[in-house]
């Protein structure tokens, strides 16, 4: 079930993780590319929802491409209309080096 409440948290996960840096580096240097975020469920009351982004993160690494695939999962909160990412965890499944 796909409502206005769940579009907007999920304009907030992809607004937020395309801005992120990674471990100090400058986020000009990396390149996160996701997949369509998919909506796994809600709490029973709607205030939270659990999403998963496929996700593409790629950079350059003494001046060689890297590359890393996977899924990043986020736990987004509903506080007074606002939606906010309260977690996230990344799991690899495809690392390049080169």
């Amino acid at each position: 079930m796909k409502s206005r409440s769940l579009a907007l948290a999920l304009a907030v996960v992809t607004a937020a993780t395309t801005q992120m840096c990674f471990a100090g580096t400058p986020a000009a240097k990396i390149h996160a590319t996701h997949g369509p975020l998919v909506f796994m469920s809600y709490d029973g009351a709607k205030n939270t929802a659990y999403l998963v982004a496929p996700t593409t993160i790629t950079d350059n690494s003494a001046g060689k491409p890297e590359s890393e695939t996977g899924q990043w999962a986020f736990v987004v909160k509903n506080i007074s209309g606002t939606w906010f990412i309260e977690n996230s965890s990344w799991a690899t499944e495809k690392y390049a080096h080169g």
